[in-house]
C-alpha cells in the first residue's frame, strides 16, 4: 500500500522522556507563583515520574497504537486565539448565569479566563472549598491527601 500509516512493519520508536522533561514536569507550577509545595507532594510527584519513565513507550507494534502515526498530524493551522473584545466577553459572561445561586463560576472562552466569581455564602457556610489545586494542597492538606 502507498499509505504510510498502513505499513505495520515500519516501526518508529519514540524517544523516552529526557531528564529535561522531568525537570519541566516536576517543577509543576510557574515560578512566578513562588509556591512552596509540601514535601509529601514533591515525593509523590517524583515517585509518579519514576513510574511513568519505567513504562515502555508505545509503538506501532502495540494493538492500541497499531494505526497511529503522530508524524502525519498536520497542526500548522492551529493557533492561539486573539483576545476577545470587551463586548464579546460581556455577552459570554451574561449567558453563563444559569447556576449563579448554586455554584461558583469560572467562565472560559478561547482558552481565556473571563470571569471568576466566589462561591455563594450559603455554599461556603456548608464547607465547600473553591480554589486552585496548588493552594488547596497547602491550605487543606488533610482533605487534599484523602
Amino acid at each position: 500500500m502507498s499509505n504510510e500509516t498502513a505499513v505495520l512493519d515500519q516501526v518508529m520508536e519514540a524517544e523516552p522522556p529526557s531528564a529535561d522533561s522531568a525537570a519541566a514536569i516536576l517543577s509543576g507550577f510557574p515560578r512566578s507563583q513562588n509556591l512552596d509545595l509540601p514535601s509529601w507532594f514533591q515525593t509523590e510527584q517524583r515517585a509518579a515520574w519514576s513510574e511513568f519513565t519505567a513504562l515502555p513507550m508505545p509503538s506501532r507494534r502495540d494493538q492500541a497504537w497499531r494505526f497511529a502515526n503522530v508524524d502525519a498530524l498536520e497542526l500548522s493551522g492551529y493557533h492561539h486565539p486573539e483576545p476577545l473584545a470587551e463586548d464579546e466577553r460581556a455577552e459570554i459572561c451574561e449567558r453563563s448565569r444559569a447556576l449563579q445561586d448554586t455554584a461558583a463560576r469560572l467562565v472560559f472562552a478561547d482558552d481565556q479566563l473571563l470571569l471568576r466569581e466566589a462561591l455563594p455564602e450559603k455554599l461556603r457556610g456548608r464547607g465547600v472549598i473553591f480554589q486552585p489545586l496548588e493552594r488547596a494542597m497547602i491550605e487543606h492538606e488533610d482533605l487534599f491527601r484523602r
